[in-house]
């Protein structure tokens, strides 16, 4: 392939990347900045309830058959996802969930300590839900697929000849920028799942089990609050 040809696929892969991520977290991105901006979460009360999560739910499914339809036509296939599936991948989704806790707990209070963030929640959003089950287990199963074939699936084949810690750091940046609703002293959380689940990918390439952690971190959030 002559030099030419080789500049335009490579801006060809850049601009299905932008595509993707703008299509897949756009509107995410400008909901959760607009959150934090306009509110400056000084004990905001965030509610979300059974509508605002049916939105969400269509709007994922819609856009992951979007994508999924361009990525098609580009000649991308299931192989490229790596989501053969086996079930002691349950056991490993569990490991590595409790891993980004056993990471992102201690980081986000030595960052307390340091006097970065607070853990008072003096600066924190009030975030309740108001949501039945049938709903909260479909945003546990079509949230964690959606992101994690995204953020891990699909940028890790498309950012592939790049360093890994490039990955693993603009996966973690496009996870963050539409999280921070949940206010920065979850920052360290988030963090921490961007690496447990990247690096686990990397090495691995089976993309079941960051899906699995995914969903049981949800699951461990919505019972929280």
């Amino acid at each position: 392939m002559n030099m030419p040809q080789n500049i335009f696929v490579k801006l060809g892969h850049l601009i299905e990347l932008l595509l993707v991520l703008a299509l897949g977290f756009g509107l995410f991105i400008y909901s959760s900045t607009q959150t934090i901006l306009s509110a400056n979460l000084v004990q905001t009360e965030q509610t979300y309830t059974n509508g605002d999560f049916v939105f969400i739910l269509v709007y994922e499914i819609l856009i992951l058959g979007l994508i999924a339809g361009h990525l098609r036509f580009r000649k991308w296939t299931l192989q490229d996802f790596n989501l053969d599936f086996s079930i002691r991948y349950i056991g490993i989704g569990f490991i590595l969930a409790a891993l980004r806790f056993a990471i992102g707990l201690p980081f986000q209070k030595i960052l307390a300590l340091i006097g970065i963030t607070q853990l008072d929640g003096s600066i924190e959003p009030n975030i309740s839900l108001q949501l039945n089950l049938v709903l909260m287990l479909g945003m546990l199963v079509v949230n964690s697929i959606y992101e994690e074939v995204l953020l891990i699936g699909y940028l890790y084949k498309r950012l592939e000849n790049f360093p890994p810690l490039f990955f693993l750091l603009f996966s973690f940046i496009v996870r963050a920028s539409f999280h921070t609703y949940q206010g920065w002293n979850a920052m360290p959380i988030v963090f921490a799942l961007a690496m447990v689940l990247g690096c686990y990918y990397y090495k691995y390439k089976k993309l079941w089990p960051p899906i699995l952690a995914h969903a049981i971190g949800n699951t461990y959030y919505f019972l929280s609050l």
